[in-house]
């Protein structure tokens, strides 16, 4: 299978339109979504409280470090439970980083779609070229499932799926859900650098 860039191309003129023409719900849907990841507060709550925890096992390590060296501990049962001491705050420690990691995740996730938004918000007008600058602010990749079939993901995940020049998907449409039972053949990414199509294989 063969698929020359001006397929590629109107491709995503086709999903651009498709955005453009429904710009009204995706601003009111992506202004939900900023709403929910800059509520932190939750997230923040049980950063604190892992913070707190690790604090606490931190300072019964140390009272039994203490305890070992000022008494005459048995040494089996001084190992077993600083061990489990130990194993409780290595555990403390990986629940906090993660929740610490899905933090920064939502504000780097917020800002990406804030960023989608302004773009989009400045635009008006339905094309019928090929828009470069558009192409590099908006687009993350289309996906080739065969002739006149194509998938473009946009930077703030949403996806529309064109097949024969119709557009038939629409927002925050699941990659699982879309692409299933079809095997993607090939990708062409945005590259901000060069200003072109480049295929990944």
């Amino acid at each position: 299978m063969r698929t020359s860039g001006t397929q590629i191309q109107q491709a995503f003129i086709e999903a651009y339109n498709r955005l453009l023409g429904d710009k009204t719900r995706y601003i009111q849907a992506l202004e939900a979504v900023c709403a929910e990841l800059t509520d932190l507060r939750d997230l923040d709550a049980d950063i604190a409280a892992s913070l707190q925890e690790r604090e606490v096992v931190a300072g019964l390590m140390q009272r039994a470090i203490e305890e070992n060296a000022h008494a005459a501990l048995d040494q089996g049962d001084y190992t077993r439970r600083y061990n489990a001491l130990r194993e409780r705050y290595e555990a403390e420690k990986a629940k906090g980083d993660e929740l610490a990691t899905q933090r920064r995740e939502r504000v780097a996730k917020r800002a990406k779609i804030r960023r989608f938004l302004e773009d989009l918000c400045g635009r008006e007008q339905l094309i019928t070229d090929f828009d470069i600058h558009a192409w590099n602010t908006l687009a993350e990749v289309i996906t080739v499932y065969g002739v006149d079939d194509f998938m473009v993901r946009f930077k703030e995940e949403s996806e529309i799926r064109i097949q024969g020049g119709i557009a038939r998907a629409g927002l925050y449409t699941s990659n699982t859900d879309t692409q299933k039972g079809t095997a993607a053949q090939k990708q062409f990414n945005n590259d901000n650098n060069l200003g072109v199509l480049n295929e990944r294989k």
